[in-house]
């Protein structure tokens, strides 16, 4: 009695480049790839943080999903193929960091006087861009205000993670005694 065996190869997947974004967007979908026939099963858990907004399973492509809160979430990527019996290679992990959005936040002279210019400071990030297209510094003076007038600005912090604040300069009718 002669039997032929036919030992396969272990299935592979590739290495997969980990992705950084910001609280609240979307990672870019990815399809893991590796050997011709393979299936990619993976499961995902916060492995940093309080992440939330993952799908914790599934197989081949891993969706784009919109995480948030500061952490990461690991991605297991298993390749299997054949059935029967089933090969089960060697897994590996896709990471997706989320950094925190900043906190803006805006102070100054408001209420002001008519005629008076408002001074106004932006916090909570590196970077400033003022509704005026100001991105200099944190600080931003007003032209004189003759009525009560709106700014925002966007503040980025040191991870390129962005949020925006508004606040209202109120002008009031002052009398000169």
């Amino acid at each position: 009695v002669t039997s032929v065996v036919t030992v396969n190869a272990l299935p592979t997947v590739a290495d997969m480049t980990p992705q950084t974004i910001c609280s609240g967007t979307a990672f870019t979908a990815l399809t893991p790839s590796g050997t011709t026939g393979a299936t990619f099963n993976w499961t995902a858990s916060a492995t940093a943080g309080t992440t939330s907004g993952f799908t914790a399973s599934g197989s081949g492509t891993i969706a784009a999903q919109t995480l948030t809160n500061q952490g990461a979430v690991t991605y297991i990527v298993t390749p299997s193929i054949g059935s029967n019996p089933t090969c089960i290679g060697t897994a590996k992990n896709f990471v997706v960091t989320i950094n925190d959005i900043p906190t803006p936040s805006i102070t100054g002279n408001s209420p002001i006087c008519k005629g008076q210019k408002a001074s106004l400071t932006a916090g909570g990030g590196t970077s400033f861009l003022w509704s005026d297209n100001t991105t200099t510094t944190a600080l931003f003076e007003s032209p004189a205000l003759d009525v009560n007038t709106t700014y925002s600005v966007v503040v980025t912090d040191g991870n390129t993670c962005s949020a925006s604040v508004t606040t209202e300069v109120v002008v009031n009718n002052c009398s000169i005694v």
